[in-house]
């Protein structure tokens, strides 16, 4: 339920007809749980449960009598009458990205906050589309941030230096945030995405960065977004 509930809520449902359930065929009713929401449904008839296979003619070729099961099972969420077909793309990234306000010239730039198969070729390429309230090179540092999930940071730490992208903007925040926070996958017990932040060096340069900002902002009342994300 919560594959199909949370990870694939934007999916539609695959209407169809279960015949039977494991709770309801007669051969497996005994060791089925009932009720239960997601089980596992039939879209085909049991030959012992259809009245034209429960008699035979004789003489009778033995595979008239030893019929198949003739059940073909898959997963089946009774409350919403729909098959489900595949659980394997099931995900929880549409819930942990922060939303754009569709009034936000950055709307249009969600997809670039979201994910991170975008190649900065292709961000070159849209700049056709660059919203009129932005400037070009802030569409550029804004796109291509998250270009390459193994260059986030080095792509935080080159921005905070860079007068390019506006951190007094809750649309810049939630760039870097979800930079900073998305996990990623596990290679050999590390974090690959974030592997610049073991090495001493690069900390160094980023704690500076960071503090070099904050100096500029600190005394700004109108930066307490930018203040945020140094926080964060």
């Amino acid at each position: 339920m919560v594959l199909r509930d949370i990870g694939l809520r934007s999916d539609p449902d695959l209407h169809g007809r279960a015949y039977a359930f494991l709770d309801t065929f007669s051969g497996l009713s005994g060791w089925a749980k009932s009720g239960s929401r997601v089980t596992i449904g039939s879209t085909t008839k049991s030959f012992s449960d259809q009245s034209h296979y429960k008699s035979v003619q004789i003489p009778a070729e033995e595979s008239s009598v030893l019929v198949n099961n003739g059940l073909q099972f898959e997963l089946f969420d009774r409350r919403r009458s729909s098959a489900i077909k595949s659980l394997s793309k099931s995900s929880v990234a549409e819930w942990c990205t922060p939303p754009v306000p569709k009034s936000s010239p950055y709307s249009g730039l969600h997809h670039f906050v979201s994910g991170t198969q975008h190649t900065p070729n292709e961000v070159i390429a849209c700049q056709a589309d660059c919203p009129k309230e932005i400037n070009l090179h802030e569409f550029i540092a804004f796109s291509s941030l998250r270009s390459g999930p193994r260059l986030h940071w080095l792509n935080i730490a080159r921005e905070l230096a860079s007068p390019s992208l506006s951190f007094r903007l809750e649309e810049v925040h939630s760039l870097i945030t979800q930079a900073a926070w998305q996990l990623g996958p596990l290679s050999d017990c590390v974090r690959e995405w974030h592997i610049d932040l073991g090495i001493s060096s690069f900390g160094n340069v980023l704690l500076r960065e960071l503090e070099s900002l904050l100096e500029k902002v600190k005394a700004n009342w109108l930066e307490e977004v930018t203040g945020r994300t140094i926080g964060m």
